[in-house]
């Protein structure tokens, strides 16, 4: 997995942003063929590739094998929802395959206590039941049946966790990770 937060796509539409979106391309091409010259048969992954207009870092011209998303408000599974839904459609755009939902165990963004901004607390701990809700939906395949209500969870072939398991800022990683594992099953 390839991270490119440093890098948004121009979409002012003139020639100076045609030129800084190919460039990216060539950089991010750069990498992908690095990448797949050490490890021939490996994908390669790429965060936030497929992010909406705004705060897009693809231009989804440059070579990769999924899309993903940043699932990181995991105490609020509507939002998480609409995320992925709407990842996984611009990835149908694009001609399909691997969705990979980036999920916020124990952390994710919070509005801070004025509420002007939003944060990123990785010490976040959010009812427990949210986490075995998304489990749920991620592990049993009557939810990825429903895409309309909930979302197209069979896309997700891959998960990618944030901040890791072990991360000294996420102490309660383990406990959100227990009931994504352990979905419900009445």
């Amino acid at each position: 997995m390839l991270d490119a937060e440093q890098w948004l796509v121009n979409e002012s539409g003139d020639s100076a942003a045609n030129e800084w979106n190919q460039a990216m391309n060539v950089k991010y091409n750069a990498m992908y063929d690095i990448a797949k010259s050490v490890l021939p048969g490996v994908p390669i992954h790429w965060s936030a590739r497929g992010h909406p207009p705004g705060w897009r870092r693809f231009t989804l011209q440059e070579r990769g094998d999924s899309f993903s998303v940043e699932c990181y408000y995991t105490w609020d599974i509507n939002h998480v929802r609409i995320s992925y839904r709407s990842i996984y459609n611009e990835a149908q755009l694009h001609g399909g395959g691997v969705v990979i939902p980036w999920i916020a165990l124990g952390s994710g963004y919070y509005p801070t206590p004025n509420g002007d901004q939003w944060n990123y607390f990785c010490d976040l701990d959010y009812g427990a039941v949210y986490s075995w809700q998304l489990g749920a939906e991620l592990n049993l395949p009557y939810y990825a049946e429903h895409p309309d209500q909930y979302a197209h969870w069979d896309a997700a072939q891959i998960i990618a966790m944030y901040p890791c398991p072990f991360d000294t800022r996420n102490p309660r990683f383990a406990k959100h990770f227990a009931r994504m594992s352990r979905a419900p099953t009445t």
